[in-house]
């Protein structure tokens, strides 16, 4: 069975790492500088009530990520590595208003 990534993203411009979520709730930052793993660990360990759904964009709104899965869109803290509130339906997020 082969093993898809939920989520790659970059994680720090100081350390050029790349954040990686894979299935079985384990994540690993990547040195791409040194081409090799810097730190392998459970999500839960560090990333309080990440989705685990994959992850199919993001957006970086500063201190704030807003992530994008297949059903729904999830606004995260990065600093404090938390999700904030609930996740909105994406109908709900990207409801137009119909003009007359």
């Amino acid at each position: 069975m082969q093993r898809q990534p939920l989520a790659i993203f970059q994680l720090s411009d100081t350390y050029h790492c790349l954040f990686l979520i894979a299935l079985g709730h384990q994540f690993a930052t990547y040195d791409e500088n040194w081409n090799h793993v810097t730190l392998q660990n459970k999500v839960a360990n560090y990333f309080s009530n990440f989705p685990l759904e994959p992850i199919r964009g993001l957006l970086n709104t500063g201190p704030n990520m807003l992530l994008f899965g297949d059903k729904a869109v999830y606004k995260y803290d990065k600093d404090g590595t938390k999700m904030i509130g609930d996740a909105t339906p994406l109908k709900t997020f990207f409801r137009c208003q119909r003009q007359n």
